[in-house]
């Protein structure tokens, strides 16, 4: 019996040592209710191979430093470009934007058409002509990224891009109406800004304005103004690509484009409430 109860407490002994240490398993062969056939030391060869493996790929990862364990990434310097905007110098990733480039160097390009939010720039408004070195015409600042070595000149220092501009703006006023003081954007219009920075002091226009039907309630919110319209397609931008509802289009061709909804329904959009701000008049 006393021998019975000595083997019962060495079998409890081996199975509670196998559950603890790692080193140790039971045997495959064991069946349940009688313990375990005895302790048997595993093979470690495998989780050895296995983390020698580990570490020769540490060494030859690009971002590793021996014995200081992995170093931080750093931008090369051939990920980086340097042009010249307005004679200065500026430093920027490859593939930036012209008018965020500008902007860097504390050069405004103005915009109106422009909105990174929006996808692609269409250099619509034409508000952002630059002299580009090499070039014969004058380009839309929007469309362009910087480029290593490239040469810019904005309507501060070139001539030829501020009589761009000046003109763009004067196109735009044609049959814009004057009406700023009972306007509700006057005050924090860009386009009253921009004019006052860039446009004409006075107008060589003497022939009556084109009138249009006016307010045009496109929905329960919103009142269309055409005449005020500059067609930045702003937006039909943001119908097409954030709201992806396709409601507003723009009609028509050359002068007579104007905005509308798709088959004049009404604009009933959860979004619709984004165009009013994102419209610069």
């Amino acid at each position: 019996m006393e021998s019975s109860r000595r083997s019962t407490s060495t079998r409890t002994a081996r199975s509670q040592r196998c559950r603890h240490d790692r080193r140790f398993r039971t045997c495959p062969g064991s069946k349940p209710g009688h313990g375990s056939a005895g302790p048997v030391r595993t093979d470690n060869r495998s989780l050895r191979a296995g983390i020698r493996a580990r570490r020769r790929r540490r060494r030859t990862c690009p971002g590793f430093d021996p014995g200081h364990g992995p170093r931080r990434q750093f931008v090369s310097a051939a990920e980086t470009v340097t042009l010249t905007i307005d004679g200065r110098a500026v430093e920027v990733l490859k593939g930036t934007g012209l008018v965020e480039t500008a902007a860097f160097a504390g050069i405004e390009i103005p915009v109106f058409c422009y909105e990174p939010r929006l996808g692609a720039p269409v250099g619509a408004c034409r508000m952002c002509l630059v002299e580009v070195e090499g070039i014969p015409k004058l380009q839309a600042g929007c469309t362009l990224t910087a480029q290593d070595g490239m040469v810019v000149g904005t309507g501060a220092t070139s001539e030829k891009a501020a009589e761009g501009q000046n003109a763009t703006l004067e196109f735009i006023l044609v049959n814009h109406p004057l009406d700023c003081p009972v306007c509700d954007k006057g005050g924090e219009c860009p386009l009253q800004d921009l004019t006052f920075r860039y446009g004409p002091g006075q107008t060589r226009m003497t022939f009556p304005k084109r009138t249009l039907d006016k307010p045009i309630p496109i929905s329960p919110t919103i009142a269309l103004d055409r005449e005020r319209c500059i067609l930045c397609y702003r937006c039909t931008r943001f119908s097409e690509s954030v709201a992806e509802d396709g409601q507003l289009v723009a009609r028509n061709r050359g002068s007579m484009s104007m905005i509308a909804t798709f088959e004049d329904e009404p604009y009933r959009d959860p979004f619709s409430g984004n165009v009013i701000e994102l419209c610069p008049v």
